[in-house]
């Protein structure tokens, strides 16, 4: 019961952010009123910044989530913006364990690709 409350309220009270798998021309708007484009050709959001409570088209970036870069309007690399929150556009990282060693998240299969199961199976039949 516990568990299951503290999930709900973590989701209720979970910062917005980019989603990990965006549609072409999907559209975001951040905690500062930025807008997000995504372009699936080019595999990056375009980031239309907010300046004084209106939207800036010649100040955009793009962000490139997959090598976590950012161009300018000419593609030259630049820093993030100061006025975007990285916890709205960055994925989550996996935090290392307590060995030091990268945390692995579990899929129930092996490096084969087969799938063990921790249940034991009874021999018996039941029923007819």
């Amino acid at each position: 019961m516990v568990a299951s409350l503290s999930l709900f309220l973590s989701a209720c009270y979970s910062k917005p952010s980019l989603p990990q798998n965006p549609k072409n021309g999907e559209e975001k708007i951040d905690e500062q009123g930025n807008k997000w484009v995504y372009n699936d050709t080019g595999g990056y959001w375009m980031l239309y910044s907010m300046m004084n409570g209106a939207l800036n088209n010649s100040s955009s970036y793009r962000y490139y989530p997959s090598s976590g870069s950012w161009t300018n309007n000419n593609g030259v690399t630049v820093n993030p913006p100061q006025n975007v929150s990285q916890s709205f556009y960055q994925k989550p990282s996996i935090k290392p364990n307590s060995s030091g060693n990268s945390a692995v998240r579990s899929s129930g299969k092996s490096s084969s690709g087969k799938v063990f199961s921790g249940g034991v199976r009874s021999s018996r039949s039941f029923g007819a």
